[in-house]
């Protein structure tokens, strides 16, 4: 009689944890949903929706994270967004300009200074909304993409990392990236 008596607390409480720790509980539904993450990354960018076309809408879980991927074209340019599905912060967001790499392509006069490294920090800076005195590390690399002489700029500020691509010959950012 002891052991079925002693059995029925143990059988309770591994029923109770296994409830408590299951997946299904896991799930919450405090989630956001995928329209509202859709929303959440237009409203970012400064689009409706009816003004671009969705090219990647979906829920993955990275590191440990659910979150949804967002990704559009208002031609010619693209945005992707990472949004987390417990908050609706935005983790990272991209902007890709095809129309200012285009301009360079069709348009093979090169303008009459290229700027320097210093230039294309500063003009990415400036971008971002931030002093050279405000980050915690800086990079500028000079590099070719597309044909097309480039510095990668990437520098650091409240933990956030920034990485923009500035068109040596006029410094034009061509895209650039946050990453939250």
């Amino acid at each position: 009689m002891k052991k079925i008596i002693l059995a029925i607390p143990i059988t309770a409480i591994v029923l109770a944890a296994t409830l408590f720790f299951s997946p299904a509980s896991a799930m919450t539904n405090t989630e956001i949903s995928l329209d509202e993450a859709t929303q959440i990354a237009l409203l970012n960018a400064g689009f409706n929706a009816d003004e671009v076309v969705i090219i990647k809408s979906e829920r993955e879980v990275e590191n440990g994270i659910a979150q949804y991927d967002i990704g559009f074209v208002v031609e010619p340019d693209e945005y992707y967004y990472e949004i987390e599905a417990s908050t609706g912060k935005i983790l990272y967001y991209m902007y890709y300009d095809e129309k200012k790499r285009k301009l360079r392509e069709s348009n093979p006069v090169p303008p009459p200074q290229e700027i320097t490294p210093d230039q294309a920090l500063e003009i990415a800076l400036k971008h971002a909304g931030y002093t050279a005195a405000e980050t915690t590390g800086s990079e500028v690399k000079n590099d070719y993409d597309q044909g097309e002489n480039i510095y990668e700029v990437v520098f650091y500020i409240y933990g956030k990392e920034y990485q923009y691509d500035i068109r040596v010959s006029d410094g034009q950012i061509l895209d650039y990236e946050i990453d939250h």
